[in-house]
């Protein structure tokens, strides 16, 4: 029923943005004789990295108005390799964003926002708050929706605290179980990073699970986890710790690997071993893959939010929301296998 009424109201805005769209072009339509038209041919353009601003068109400081005329556009081959961080690409008639919102840490919110990440600790029952909440926070009415649906869904740490052990229990089942007890080469400092990383992670794949539900009903039918796995780690020629972390993030469709990795570039000794006698052995003999497969079963039944208003957001802010769910529940599964993997050291 749940699913139905979410299908019914984003059917109900789609058309809604239709119509608009199209009373819009109407209007072009019928201005267009009277108005200054742009046109723009570009033929083809490659560039191998985007820094700064690249636009195609014309680039405003101002909402632009209708009487400004009418841009059109012919392109042929575009390729751009890589667009930084800090890098934007328009085309078309693009209005300048003076200030770009950031996300806001844990240690720099103040206020409402500060009040909703201590909600979501103590829901969780974790000590640090998740990246994917930092992230929301760069458009503050995405985070305030999560938490609003947050609330109106648990009221208790339970069912957070019975999925990680769930969890625990399937890596112990398809990960710990193929290795025999060594003696721990990892400092205990790590060893703990990377233990509270995983159960933050795990318990935030429940909140993420469940708005994903609510947002985008059937997409776990749809959800494929995008993997490289094509070459054998044992027979890989890595040689160097660059390279082992590159080839890392490469099998694992990985742009940062966790934060507790950073550290273990200075200690090669454990980084070789983890990747030739641990990591190496699970992906060849596609433990890795069982453990992904049965982990999407468990998302999978995890029940919706019992309500995620849309009402506040605007399309851009939907869409975020969107896309950094689908972000995030594909990380943080990666993140857990190659953390907890690494407690095997």
């Amino acid at each position: 029923m749940h699913s139905n009424q979410s299908n019914n109201e984003q059917m109900k805005l789609m058309q809604q943005q239709i119509e608009f769209l199209k009373q819009q072009i109407q209007n072009l339509n019928c201005n267009s004789d009277f108005s200054t038209i742009y046109e723009y041919y570009i033929n083809g353009i490659q560039i191998d990295k985007v820094k700064g601003s690249l636009q195609l068109g014309q680039l405003i400081s101002e909402e632009i108005r209708d009487s400004e005329g009418v841009h059109r556009f012919y392109i042929g081959d575009i390729k751009i390799t890589e667009i930084e961080d800090s890098g934007t690409v328009g085309l078309g008639v693009t209005e300048k964003m003076s200030n770009r919102e950031n996300s806001v840490s844990a240690d720099d919110a103040v206020e409402e926002i500060a009040q909703i990440y201590q909600k979501i600790t103590q829901l969780l029952a974790i000590e640090e708050l998740p990246s994917f909440f930092e992230k929301l926070s760069s458009k503050k009415s995405v985070l305030v929706a999560v938490s609003d649906s947050l609330d109106e869904t648990w009221q208790s740490s339970e069912k957070f605290s019975l999925f990680y052990e769930k969890i625990l229990s399937l890596l112990n089942d398809t990960i710990h179980s193929k290795f025999k007890q060594v003696d721990q080469k990892l400092d205990d400092r790590l060893y703990l990073a990377f233990a509270d990383s995983i159960e933050e992670k795990v318990k935030t794949l429940v909140v993420i699970s469940a708005l994903l539900q609510a947002a985008l009903p059937g997409y776990f039918k749809k959800y494929e986890m995008d993997l490289m796995i094509n070459q054998s780690f044992i027979k890989s020629k890595v040689d160097t710790i660059h390279q082992i972390l590159e080839f890392i993030k490469k099998t694992f469709q990985l742009e940062e690997l966790p934060e507790a990795f950073e550290e273990l570039e200075e200690d090669s000794k454990v980084l070789r071993y983890y990747f030739h006698f641990v990591l190496a052995p699970l992906v060849d003999n596609k433990d890795v893959i069982a453990y992904f497969q049965s982990l999407r079963e468990y998302l999978e039944e995890i029940d919706p939010v019992i309500k995620l208003s849309m009402k506040n957001l605007n399309s851009e802010e939907r869409a975020f929301l969107f896309s950094t769910l689908i972000e995030f529940i594909d990380i943080y599964q990666k993140h857990i296998v190659l953390e907890y993997s690494m407690l095997l050291v």
